[in-house]
Parts: C-alpha cells; structure tokens; sequence
C-alpha cells in the first residue's frame, strides 16, 4: 500500500517568481543516526523545503541494498499533479534516516494557475480538456503545467505549454523465434576484437548450434526482418503486438494518414512508458537465431572488391554506393551494410577492405550485392539540388567451396570479389561479451540480468538504418531501448565512420543504459544526460578490465572507429577522437576548455551536449582509481599543479555503483553528484576514510570542488550570513516574501527560523 502525506491541501493557486541564475531546487542532507525516523520524515518535509500550497508526497518505491541501508523514494504532487522530476530519496538504516536527497519544487518557483477551464479528473488523475494527463515540468522560465506526448518519428517526450500550446522541451528516449529446444553446449568463434572465443550457445535437436545462452539467459538474434508497421497493417498482424487505441480497420482500409500518425504516436508514448505488453513477442515472433552446422561458427569475410566493364554514365556530380542485403530464406531485407561509396575513376580499382581497416562479414549464404547510382539533379525553378537514387545492380553473392573468389557479370558491370571462409563474426562478440557484461553484474554486485530477476536479454544484428516498428539502429551506432520491456539491444554492422559497432566495451555501456534507467532514470539532456552516458562509461570500461587486468588503457571502443584510435578517452576526455577533430573532444574540468552549452539541448548539440561533457565524471572515475601528478591547464584556463593517490578500481567501482542505485536521481546535476558519491564512500568506508578524501580531490581536480549549492546550509544566528554567496543573494521567507537585496545587514535583521536563500534553505538557529 503506497503512503500518502498531505502537506497543505488548497487550490491550485500559485504565482510567478524570477527564475533564479543557478538551478534551484537540488539538496543533499546528512542526520545523526539518532536524529530523524524514516516514518516521521515526510512530515518535516515543509521545514525543509519552501512548499507551494497543495503539497503532497507519494511514496511510491522501497529497497534494501547489501549492506542493509533501506532506500525510499517519495514524489512531489501539487493539488493532485505530478511535479516530474520532483522526488525526495531517504537513506535509512535501522529504521534511522542517514541521509536525504533529490530535487524538489519550491514555492517561489511555482507556476501561474490554470486559468482555460477548471481542472477535470480521469480515474482520479487531472487532465486537460482532452483528456491528456497533466503534469508540472520544469522549464527555463519556472515550474510550468504541460503536457508530454511522444513525437511521430519515437525518438522524443515532448512537452506543451497546457493554455498556450508552445512546445516547452522535448527529451530524447533513446538508447525471431522461440528459444530452441536442446542442451546447452560451447563453440568457438572467431570475434572481431577479442580474437578467438568459447561460446555458450544450444545444440538444437537438429544438431544445429544457436546463439541462446541457457545459463545466461542471453539471445542473439537477427533484427532484420523486424516488420515496419505498413507490413503489420498489411498482414492484419499490427494489433497482435501494439495497442489499437481508436484506430479503426476503416482508418487502415482508407489510409487515414492523420488517424495512423495519431495512432503511431501512441504507440511510441506507449514505449515511453513501459506499457506495451506484447513487446516481446513482436520482438520473438520476428527474429531469428542464425544457425550454424558445426562447433566451429562459419562466416565469410570479403576481403576486397573489384568494378570493372561499367556502363553506366556518371557525371563529376554522381556517383556509386556499394552496399549488400542479407537474406534468410525467402525473406529479404533493405540495405544493412554499406561497403564503399565513389566516383567513376574508383570503380575500375580494387577496394581493399582490410586496408580500410573495415570489416564485413557476410553471415550465411545468401546475400545481395547492391550497386546503387547516386545523382545530384538540379531543380531550375528552386535552383537546390537533391539526391535521387536507384539500383542499377542486385547480385546474389553465392561462395565457391575453396573460399577465395567469385566473379558475376551484372547488368551494367562485372564484379570480382574476394572473400575468406570461417572469418571474424560481429555475432561472437556480442554473444560472448553480453555474456562477460553479465558476469561481471552478477560478480561485482551479486545481480542477476538487468532487473535481477534473470530476465531474458535480447542483442538484435544485422539491423539497417531503416525504421522496424518501433526499433532503428544506424549503421554507426549502438542502442538500449531501455525504456520497454524487454530492452532489447541493437548493434549497427558499421558504415562510413565504424566497423561493427561490438567491441566489449559497447555491449557493457548499452547494457548499463538499461540498468540506469530503471533506477536513478537520468533524464538524457543537459548534465543528468552527461551523467546517464558517463556512468554507461564507467561500467564499460570496468567491465574491459576486469575481463582483461593487463588492460591499461582508459578508452571506450578500441578499434572501433575507422579513423581514430577511440571514441572516447577516460583518462584525457580532451583526447576523445585522438583530439583530432575540436568538436570531438571531451571535457576534462567542469565548464572548462571544451566544456558544451547545456542549454541548447537539441538533437544537433548532443541533446546538451551529454555524450561530450560527459567527459568530466569519466576522467573523476580515472583519477579516483589510479591517481595522478600533473596540472591542469589542458583542460581549464589557469589550471594548477595537483597531486593524489588512487584509491583502486574494485573501491571506485562499488562507490560509483552504490552512488548510482542509491542516490542519483532523474535531475541530478554534478553537483549533487558529488555529494552523492562522497555520501557513498562514507557508507562503505566510514565518514573519515581516505576513500572519502579521495572522490573529494578527485571532484576537486575535475573542477566540482563544492556540492553545497545544492544543499541545506544550517547557521547561528550570531554568524555572518554573507559568507552563503551573499553578493548574489535573494533572501525568501517560507511564504516566499522577498526580505531584502542587503546581505551584510541579514544577520541583525532575522530571527530564527527557516530561509530560502540562492536556492538554499537556510536554517538560522
């Protein structure tokens, strides 16, 4: 039964106050064991914080962690509407409350009232006039009521100003067959980037061998016959996996664009909220196990490539793609693998893979050549250009039993390939280091799958760019859907700037996504989405050098990329991208060189810049493991000299874990991540440990050096109050009554009592 506490019951009228320069709203509360019950807290929650009227907290989880420190999470409501975001976390040993934190709405930065129409209720949950559930969200300008719903192409929540209509903010959401019957077995394969491997697959009843993983609970499939809803609807299947909601079969016969669009954007608001019961099946109904004949896994490898006796014309603004189809049977997908793209002069020249450093692997059988002409026509009227393209040539690839060429003669040219049997497979590494990701959980942290209850574990390959359903993975990239159950994973076979997007580090990062967005749900913009990404990268690499201890080197995706040695380094974040290309590079010191503006949170701008500064947190993870000596003026104008010692990556590691499970919430900025942490290595190592000192240089170093912004500051009456960053300070009554713009004249003019200042309750004793 969820607890519901009351703080002041009113009507839902509030006012507008000036948004203030820093971000309001975060704290962090340490207590004596002896200070506070767990069942008492909720009721001094209005002598912490400066609650606008209506003010209720929903307590709406409860977990126990290893070491017996109990974790509950309350939820903010104001006259009944969610404050998203707005949660209060409570730490509690023995049924004491050690700590307190989170992010709440206050009352001097609440929203003007609903003045459209009186709020209407929809099983007992306000609505607006359509019906859509209401919510207050948190913008630039103050608290606002919005609503969210999820855009047409799946890949935002967006929010809308509920009177006005304006778009107020959009977060981004993005990160077969049943198993077959048989014993579980090993086989070898040969990986891209871990050399040769065991597997842990099933010897099938027909002998075959397949990449199910019993013990593991681990599936890797083929993703590319996923079907897009236009081949559901088609079928008469669309409604066996998704919702109808009011789309009807006459909307389907009559192609009611508006209704269908309407109806896919439920759809992905379904996948948003982990509310589409027949996902697995869509996902195990479509797929399939690829599988093999012996113990040894079979895959080719085409090695180079050869255009020659072309016929088509190509102007200097044409030119050809070279990409190939893989096939099962008699279904076909699109394109999955781009191979090389020219000009004409490159056509009559071999293509060599290896020396690209670019690695295909042709599964089975049973795929397609495509040539595809690419031209640039010109529009007179508009004078633009657009890409126009066509296949010119599709030529199934069959292999000679010798494994060393096949030659074809298409249509417009003849094609010469060379290729090797019993190649690298992207299949063995993913299988195999899902299966590490997985070991290294259950060792580290004594989890059983991402939800601990050995859920199944779905990798989807051999995806193409192209949206299936609800499911798209480009070629250059890696996903987590880790918003629905399953959360399956996808993995793009590579293109222009990757080979195969499978190295062990990229399975473990993606498989953390899952893991964070069931627990702390960092929102994926501004500094909370750096935080998601940066925890992703802490695990990762963990999860590299636990697998290997000789491995030194502080880097996400080695030989992943075509052109740089990593995509992103730990150790030197400045160094992402070898540091070639400027707006590649990572920060390594908080809004230091490099640092991104996290204001701008569009797609273009890395959704705030979250796989960028994301830099910040890597390189705290570097330094708290291994230590360092040097000075910082590569990563912050007028660095400094800095010495310290590394406290390990078995103690760094469970403090990061702890922090993210226990204590990150949705909206956490660094500077409560800092608190979170030092608040971590005090429960596993004691308040005064040299752990603890440790993640304080560390932060120091990094440029995080003060998490007290973010807190509640307690103070003597007699003290100086202009110490608390009074040249910047706004004093607030818990009423929210400006007191005065004189700092140095506070201290004689307040009684004792509970404060607003910055951003801070400030208790004067």
């Amino acid at each position: 039964m969820k607890k519901f506490f009351l703080i002041v019951a009113a009507a839902l009228t509030t006012f507008i106050v000036e948004a203030q320069p820093l971000r309001d709203g975060h704290f962090f509360k340490t207590f004596s064991d002896a200070e506070l019950t767990a069942q008492a807290a909720p009721e001094v929650f209005s002598q912490w914080f400066a609650l606008p009227e209506g003010t209720e907290w929903r307590e709406v989880s409860r977990q126990t962690d290893d070491i017996g420190m109990e974790r509950i999470e309350y939820r903010q409501y104001v006259s009944g509407i969610e404050v998203e975001y707005s949660q209060v976390l409570l730490h509690v040993r023995d049924g004491r409350v050690q700590s307190a934190n989170g992010t709440v709405m206050e009352q001097k930065r609440t929203p003007a009232k609903v003045r459209h129409a009186p709020l209407a209720y929809k099983n007992g949950t306000p609505v607006d006039e359509f019906g859509r559930r209401l919510l207050l969200i948190d913008t630039d300008g103050g608290y606002r009521y919005a609503t969210m719903c999820i855009s047409e192409d799946g890949r935002y929540k967006v929010y809308h100003d509920v009177e006005t209509g304006e778009e107020l903010k959009r977060v981004p959401l993005m990160h077969s067959a049943n198993p077959p019957e048989g014993t579980a077995a090993t086989m070898k394969g040969r990986s891209i980037y871990s050399g040769d491997l065991l597997l842990n697959v099933t010897q099938g009843t027909d002998d075959s061998y397949y990449l199910y993983d019993q013990q593991r609970n681990i599936h890797t499939l083929v993703g590319a016959f996923l079907p897009n809803f236009s081949t559901l609807f088609r079928s008469g299947r669309a409604f066996d996996y998704f919702p109808r909601h009011d789309l009807t079969d006459e909307d389907i016969r009559t192609n009611n664009s508006q209704k269908i669009t309407e109806w896919y954007t439920k759809v992905f608001a379904d996948l948003a909220t982990n509310n589409l019961p027949h996902f697995e099946e869509y996902i195990t109904d479509n797929t399939a196990y690829v599988p093999n004949q012996s113990d040894t896994w079979t895959a080719y490898h085409l090695k180079s490539l050869t255009l020659s006796d072309n016929t088509i014309e190509l102007d200097e603004d044409s030119y050809l793609i070279v990409t190939f189809r893989y096939s099962l049977g008699t279904v076909e997908t699109t394109t999955y693998g781009l191979l090389w793209s020219g000009k004409k002069n490159k056509t009559t020249e071999t293509i060599d893979f290896a020396k690209r450093n670019k690695v295909i692997v042709i599964p089975t059988e049973g795929a397609t050549l495509i040539i595809t002409l690419v031209k640039n026509i010109k529009d007179e009227a508009t004078q633009t250009t657009k890409e126009v393209q066509q296949d010119v040539e599709m030529i199934p690839l069959t292999f000679s039993p010798d494994g060393t060429v096949f030659d074809a003669q298409g249509q417009n040219m003849k094609i010469h390939a060379e290729y090797e049997a019993n190649a690298s497979t992207p299949l063995a590494d993913i299988h195999w280091g899902m299966g590490r990701t997985v070991d290294f959980y259950n060792e580290k942290f004594h989890r059983d799958n991402y939800d601990d209850q050995h859920s199944p574990i779905y990798n989807l390959v051999y995806m193409d760019d192209v949206q299936r359903g609800i499911i798209s993975c480009p070629l250059d990239n890696a996903a987590a859907i880790a918003s629905c159950k399953p959360y399956p994973m996808v993995y793009g076979m590579g293109g222009n700037l990757m080979n195969p997007v499978v190295e062990l580090t990229v399975m473990a990062h993606e498989y953390t996504h899952i893991i964070t967005d069931q627990n702390a749900k960092l929102e994926y913009k501004g500094e909370s989405g750096a935080l998601n990404e940066s925890f992703s990268d802490i695990m990762a690499i963990s999860v590299k050098k636990w697998d290997n201890p000789s491995y030194e080197p502080w880097i996400m995706g080695d030989g992943l990329m075509l052109e740089y040695s990593n995509m992103r380094n730990m150790k030197n974040p400045r160094m992402s991208m070898d540091g070639k290309d400027e707006s590649r590079r990572c920060p390594g010191y908080y809004q230091g060189y490099n640092w991104y503006d996290t204001s701008d949170t569009s797609r273009e701008n890395d959704n705030g810049g979250v796989h960028r500064n994301s830099g910040v947190q890597n390189r705290w993870y570097f330094l708290l493991c291994e230590g360092e000596s040097a000075d910082n003026s590569e990563f912050v104008e007028g660095g400094q000299p800095y010495s310290m010692t590394g406290i390990g990556i078995e103690k760094a590691l469970q403090i990061a874990y702890r922090t993210l499970m226990q204590y990150a919430t949705s909206q956490a900025q660094y500077a409560d991540i800092r608190l979170c942490h030092l608040q971590a290595a005090k429960d596993l190592y004691g308040d005064n440990s040299p752990e603890v000192e440790a993640v304080a240089k560390a932060w120091d170093i990094v440029g995080v050096t003060d998490g007290s912004s973010t807190g509640i500051v307690e103070v003597d009456a007699s003290s100086q109050l202009s110490t608390l960053n009074s040249q910047l300070s706004e004093w607030y009554t818990l009423d929210g009554r400006r007191i005065s713009h004189q700092p140095s004249a506070i201290s004689h003019q307040l009684p004792r009592g509970i404060y607003v200042n910055n951003g801070r309750k400030v208790v004067i004793k």
